[in-house]
């Protein structure tokens, strides 16, 4: 803020503090007061600027600001004669409201900006659903990384992950870059859901199961939990599910030890993208150093081997640790 900018507030501050020359009162319907500048919010606000110029008296005395409580309107008139606004969480969703009403873009992108900076586990899906009433891709953003990030303790401890619409339960569930140590806690997950209201769920039962990335799930988890449902195997729509998942179980056998595969390609076997990569490049091997490149997935604690090597043969073992960003 330029130092004129910044001399223009105060002497914009001073006359609101001593009454001078203010020409309209706001009123809320709560009971809230504040004598203003006409003028100063006009230039501010295009909401008072359409509502002045609709006049045909062009004379107010007092305009009602719409949707707003007292304690709101406090602040916004410090924002405007001051650029300051303070926010808290208990009361950036009611400003943010009014700022949209009044059209004041500043307090909006602080709001915004407040919003962004503080999603937890207990509020990140009210952020997420506030975000989408609003259309505030930033934020909506902002906050599905967090839940896809802390995927697991955000289903087990947040009330609101029952509540959930089913597109964004499905883009949850459905996405590469979901945080979870195995498929398991996918199913777990889609069944926590489903059970916050089966008789009208059950419709979305086929279109949830196949955000089970199931081939992924150990042989005996599919026979014992997902193939046992009773929910799941009297659905017309999930039989053809579970009889793909069982030939694809049955291929996927070699004797009594089923085979650890992953293909890009295949819905059921598709892997997550892991948020941590460990990659272990050269060693010796066979007499010689080796220029072998195998990465651990820090998520799924296995390890794989790279179709990629090295430039050239290291004796000595390099480790370097990569940490991916989601989305």
């Amino acid at each position: 803020m330029s130092d004129f900018k910044k001399q223009q507030l105060i002497t914009f501050k001073e006359l609101l503090d001593s009454h001078e020359l203010v020409n309209v009162t706001l009123q809320t319907e709560d009971g809230g007061q504040q004598k203003v500048h006409l003028e100063i919010l006009a230039a501010v606000s295009p909401y008072f600027r359409r509502l002045i110029n609709s006049s045909k008296n062009g004379s107010w005395d007092t305009i009602t600001v719409p949707e707003t409580s007292k304690d709101t309107l406090v602040e916004i008139i410090n924002y405007i004669y001051t650029g300051k606004v303070c926010l808290r969480e208990e009361k950036v969703k009611s400003l943010i409201d009014s700022a949209e009403i009044l059209a004041i873009p500043g307090i909006i992108k602080l709001c915004k900006k407040f919003l962004t900076a503080n999603i937890t586990v207990p509020n990140c899906i009210s952020r997420y659903n506030f975000a989408n009433s609003y259309q505030y891709l930033d934020l909506r953003e902002k906050a599905m990384k967090f839940i896809l990030t802390n995927f697991e303790e955000v289903y087990k401890s947040n009330p609101e992950y029952s509540e959930l619409q089913i597109d964004d339960l499905v883009t949850i569930l459905s996405s590469d870059f979901l945080n979870v140590k195995d498929e398991e806690t996918v199913y777990w997950a889609m069944i926590k859901w489903l059970d916050a209201d089966v008789s009208s769920r059950s419709y979305h039962l086929s279109n949830i199961l196949r955000c089970v990335r199931i081939g992924l799930c150990s042989f005996k988890f599919f026979e014992d939990h997902i193939w046992t449902n009773e929910l799941i195997s009297k659905n017309e729509d999930c039989q053809g599910i579970l009889f793909q998942a069982s030939q694809l179980f049955a291929d996927l056998q070699n004797g009594d030890s089923p085979q650890v595969v992953y293909d890009l390609h295949h819905p059921f076997l598709r892997p997550r993208v892991p948020n941590e990569i460990i990659f272990v490049m050269g060693g010796w091997s066979a007499g010689s150093a080796t220029n072998i490149m195998e990465t651990y997935d820090c998520k799924t604690q296995r390890w794989f081997l790279s179709l990629n090597s090295d430039s050239i043969p290291r004796s000595l073992i390099l480790v370097i640790s990569s940490l991916i960003n989601a989305g």
